[in-house]
């Protein structure tokens, strides 16, 4: 039985990866218990490379409260290690409480993650088979559709077990099979579905749709995974498109116009786009626009994206600006598209970082450049010397169409690295190696993402200075010491590889045992190419990120933090402590210094997500050392918040928000919160919106 009253709605809550209250239930807790607990979040943060340091784990597999249980199992899950999978289908298989089975049954599908399936495989299809528990089912169908297999029987096998289990009438375990059948048919596209699968699959797309009862958000989702299934293994058909396109779940209806390309005939695809792009949600206006470029734009031309550029939303105007830069057939809206190209170029408000209308502009001039550039040509001067980076930046990008080579080397030295950035990637592309000596300038500069491009860029170069120029920037910026350094040292590392020799290898010696092993191997793989040794790394780590404690957890979880942008509005936050400790406890130390105040969202994907809180409003730029991913059922839905990486393990404080359901997300980035208010205001943010600060209640 489970020991709290609420066990049966947290592991609801888990199936659902939802974003309704979860409460975490640790005021219960004896104090050995509770030290317990401290003690399994400590060990699973340090990765123990052996067993020797899983006891705390064991002793929490054992412990009479169900909460302990489900936070060991979980925790064995996370370090990704095949071996432990014995030891999780001992939970999955003789736990007698539901939320903890639920649990381990995604620990079992975590522990194979790189690969091995060879315990979590049979296991999960044996469970599968006899569990009675709707909740457990739902559980483990959706962990054994996203195992990593190979071979066509095993792939049959598991098709076939989802199929049965999707006759359960439940719609707690009907969304867990649904869930798995998504992750199935994407992971594997090749296989593709028995007809079967595709029937039971089409039948779920009307799943409760005339549902007004609580089980109504649980349809709308079992909906929206039958059609991305069916689009992801290209098995969609008029008639599910025709049906969706009217059903009341906005994501619903985004979801079947992804569909629409697959259709056959162009009189279709042209039929369901008029009413898509006329829809009352912008995310599927937007998505409309998205299939137009890919499928429609070139044949039936560009007079609808016109229309669309007045369109209320900014997201959907911005993206049919994009589009018009693709182009058309030449004629009257080829002559129109540059005369309003070159309106709202001519529209650039003048240099002031308070001025929020900048974007239009700049999507425009860039749009223009690829459309005519002898007409771009003329407004990239007062772009190039505006006072908003962001604007210079998007000056580059056009300079890179126009092939303008001299304000591309005037823009390489712009004080703000990411204008710089754009600039190199632009010279690479007119000019290649005859700017190496703007790149080995740009090795001066600080910031790392404008590093990465340098070192880039440097690939192949027979210039005297590139690799003197490497290594000095190499050496200086490990200096640091800092784990958010990976990806500009790592490519200095190639680069070095690639342009030196052995006579340089006393110079690399020290980086053998350097803190972050992937730079130690990668420097002990060099060494040995060069010398013909084999040489071996020793790396030496920094300290992680504090853990926090349980009584740290509890205070996490009452907090409602608040993003006050500086527009004004505000998006207020419910933290996931219990899922995500140690992230959400960085974010909220961060905040309560004011790291995040006057920083920005620089990243703006319409119908994916909205992604920031750099220093240096770029990918590579954020605070250090790296925190580990803290991986749950939960899934990426809209207006879920997750921690930015660039590989496992490697969190740096960046947050981005869900737009959507991007499902594709899940078990790869951990979530530390969720919108419960100002999802609007999420929804209006455009490139560059500033977070004024932080408001830790």
């Amino acid at each position: 039985m489970c020991k709290y009253r609420l066990c049966g709605l947290v592991s609801l809550l888990i199936i659902l990866g939802c974003s309704r209250e979860a409460p975490v239930l640790l005021d219960d807790l004896s104090s050995e218990e509770e030290s317990l607990v401290n003690a399994i979040l400590k060990v699973e943060d340090a990765r123990p490379p052996t067993s020797k340091g899983l006891q705390p784990f064991y002793e929490g597999l054992s412990a009479a409260h169900a909460e302990v249980r489900r936070i060991a199992v979980r925790g064995l899950g996370r370090l990704e290690q095949p071996a432990l999978g014995s030891d999780i289908v001992l939970v999955l298989t003789e736990d007698k409480t539901p939320s903890v089975r639920i649990e381990a049954a995604n620990a079992l599908a975590q522990s194979a993650y790189r690969g091995d399936v060879t315990i979590a495989y049979p296991a999960l299809l044996q469970v599968l088979s006899v569990e009675l528990d709707s909740e457990v089912l739902g559980a483990v169908a959706q962990a054994l559709g996203r195992l990593p297999m190979q071979g066509v029987d095993t792939l049959s096998r598991v098709e076939q077990a989802l199929l049965a289990a999707s006759a359960t009438d439940s719609p707690v375990a009907l969304l867990g099979v649904a869930r798995g059948f998504e992750s199935f048919s994407r992971l594997h596209r090749e296989h593709g579905l028995t007809d079967q699968s595709v029937a039971r699959l089409e039948a779920l797309t009307g799943y409760g749709r005339t549902a007004t009862n609580e089980d109504q958000g649980k349809s709308a989702h079992i909906r929206r995974l039958a059609i991305a299934t069916l689009t992801s293994s290209g098995k969609m058909i008029p008639s599910i498109i025709s049906d969706a396109l009217d059903d009341t779940d906005h994501e619903v209806r985004r979801l079947a116009v992804r569909g629409i390309e697959q259709l056959d005939l162009k009189v279709e695809q042209t039929s369901f786009f008029e009413g898509a792009r006329k829809d009352a949600h912008f995310t599927v206006r937007t998505e409309a626009l998205r299939l137009y470029g890919r499928a429609l734009q070139k044949t039936a031309g560009c007079v609808i994206v016109l229309q669309m550029v007045n369109d209320p939303n900014p997201q959907v105007a911005l993206s049919a600006i994009d589009l018009l830069g693709v182009g058309c057939e030449t004629g009257e809206s080829h002559a129109a598209m540059i005369s309003k190209l070159m309106q709202l170029a001519e529209s650039l408000p003048d240099s002031s970082p308070k001025i929020p209308t900048w974007h239009q502009p700049a999507h425009a001039l860039v749009a223009l450049a690829g459309l005519s550039p002898d007409r771009a040509k003329t407004k990239l001067s007062r772009y190039a010397e505006h006072g908003i980076w962001q604007v210079r930046m998007y000056a580059a990008r056009a300079a890179e169409s126009c092939r303008v080579v001299s304000l591309l080397e005037a823009l390489a030295a712009d004080p703000h690295p990411n204008v710089a950035g754009s600039s190199l990637n632009g010279l690479h592309s007119a000019v290649g190696h005859a700017a190496d000596d703007q790149y080995i300038a740009a090795l001066k500069r600080g910031d790392y993402a404008l590093l990465l491009t340098a070192a880039r860029r440097l690939q192949g170069s027979s210039h005297p200075g590139a690799l003197s120029g490497i290594l000095e920037a190499f050496t200086r910026i490990s200096r640091e010491r800092r784990e958010t350094s990976r990806n500009p040292r790592r490519t200095m590392l190639e680069r070095i590889g690639e342009l030196g020799d052995a006579s340089i290898t006393d110079a690399l010696r020290p980086y053998l045992r350097d803190f972050d092993p992937i730079i130690a191997e990668r420097t002990a793989d060099i060494i040995t190419g060069w010398t013909g040794d084999e040489t071996q790394a020793d790396t030496k780590r920094l300290p992680t990120v504090a853990v926090p404690d349980v009584q740290e957890l509890r205070t996490f979880e009452a907090s409602r933090p608040v993003l006050v942008m500086e527009d004004g509005r505000e998006i207020t936050l419910r933290l996931l402590p219990l899922d995500a400790a140690t992230n959400v406890a960085r974010f909220v130390r961060l905040a309560k210094k004011g790291y995040y105040d006057g920083l920005t969202f620089h990243r703006v994907v319409p119908n994916f997500v909205i992604q920031g809180g750099s220093p240096g409003a770029n990918e590579f730029v954020g605070d250090g050392p790296f925190t580990r991913d803290e991986l749950t059922n939960r899934s990426h839905l809209r207006g879920t918040i997750g921690i930015s990486t660039r590989g496992r393990d490697t969190g740096d404080a960046q947050i981005f928000v869900n737009l959507v359901d991007n499902i594709r997300l899940d078990h790869n980035y951990t979530i530390i919160a969720d919108v419960v208010e100002g999802m609007d205001a999420v929804d209006g943010l455009l490139e560059g919106g500033r977070i004024a600060r932080v408001r830790i209640p």
